[in-house]
């Protein structure tokens, strides 16, 4: 379902059906003081603690603060809480984690830790049962407030530093890298998405997403933000708009980056050309962690010059494996040919790097030929 919030004026005739179409931004949750009147913090943190199936019920109050064992800590650093060091404000339901520095709010917490969107868990705090309920709080709270959209900065680098730094995946986007809806299988297991620290997204621009940021250097150059949801169901939450399967952040030039070249010994034996980055990931899970992707099936002067820099023996080209995969390899090999030793190899067909497991990678790699013999 999508997120909505609609605007009430005075005479609106518009039907309730148009304006559950309308998308609520995620800034309507950044300050919730307009449903704390309406909500009984202790009460919220008893039903967390059994939907969680841990104690993270009130263990003291002073003033308007309630105290207890953080809910989402294990997101963040991987471990439970030893102490309850975690509180929020009953007046303006802001959070602070004590023992790590950071704050939210109620609505981002019970988002994270139940895999939900802000609405879902606005809903879940304040037991609405229906969109127009949740509207009448909003609105009742906040009387002059209208509908605004996500702020420009959030599509710029700089907005995801933090989350680079500290990233949270649910158990929808782990799920994802295992199993994405509509696809065959990847099986990108769970250590391997932390390694390449990517984060989720729940609300916003880039709501149910994961992003898989991009490095060179060390340094933030931009991310993948990938579709976790499908063409059909990202439709249907985000009617008359266009679909993307993709998105990269304002200003991001993809083709002067190779995706994993951090990654990359230099004057590697081999370096692996791929399409995308979840290719890399799963080629790394594999055992052939010299590789990197194009974020395309064409390869530009910049991205042949960074790679010359890694001086590799060999390259191996290996993107997807049909027909438009096979003539892409070779227009890319073309424009290596004569910098490096180029070899092609050709998944299966309707296959790519992504799904093949360990035996398969290995036939795909023990079958590749010299891009010269390939062009006789």
């Amino acid at each position: 379902m999508s997120s909505q919030l609609t605007t009430p004026t005075q005479g609106d005739n518009t039907s309730e059906d148009s304006r559950s179409k309308r998308s609520a931004s995620f800034q309507h949750y950044l300050d919730i003081t307009w449903m704390m009147p309406k909500v009984d913090v202790e009460a919220v943190l008893e039903r967390l603690s059994f939907e969680l199936q841990r104690d993270v019920s009130p263990k003291s109050v002073s003033g308007d603060e309630v105290i207890t064992y953080c809910p989402d800590h294990h997101l963040f650093v991987k471990r439970e809480p030893d102490l309850p060091k975690w509180s929020v404000n009953k007046v303006s339901g802001k959070t602070q984690c004590w023992t790590e520095g950071r704050g939210s709010n109620l609505v981002f917490t019970v988002a994270r830790v139940l895999d939900k969107t802000p609405k879902q868990a606005a809903m879940w705090i304040t037991k609405c049962s229906t969109d127009a309920e949740l509207d009448r709080m909003y609105y009742s709270g906040f009387p002059k407030r209208r509908r605004v959209s996500e702020p420009r900065s959030v599509l710029k680098l700089s907005a995801f530093q933090n989350e680079v730094l500290n990233p949270v995946v649910l158990r929808s986007g782990y799920e994802f890298f295992m199993r994405p809806v509509d696809k065959l299988p990847t099986g990108i297991r769970r250590e391997t998405v932390d390694h390449y620290r990517v984060f989720q997204r729940t609300w916003g621009y880039y709501s149910n997403r994961v992003v898989i940021p991009t490095f060179s250097e060390e340094k933030l150059v931009g991310f993948s933000a990938i579709d976790i949801l499908g063409e059909d169901e990202w439709l249907k939450r985000h009617p008359g708009k266009k679909y993307k399967k993709v998105l990269f952040p304002s200003g991001m030039k993809t083709r002067h980056y190779l995706f994993g070249a951090d990654d990359v010994d230099v004057d590697a034996r081999t370096v692996i050309l791929t399409e995308g980055p979840r290719e890399v990931m799963k080629l790394r899970q594999e055992g052939y962690p010299n590789a990197v992707a194009l974020f395309r099936a064409s390869i530009s002067n910049e991205q042949v010059s960074l790679l010359y820099k890694l001086r590799p023996q060999n390259v191996v080209i290996m993107l997807d494996g049909d027909e438009a995969g096979r003539k892409s390899s070779m227009t890319v090999g073309r424009k290596l040919d004569g910098k490096f030793r180029v070899f092609v190899a050709y998944p299966p067909e309707g296959r790519d790097p992504k799904n093949l497991n360990y035996q398969e990678t290995k036939r795909c790699m023990r079958e590749m030929r010299r891009l010269k013999d390939l062009r006789k």
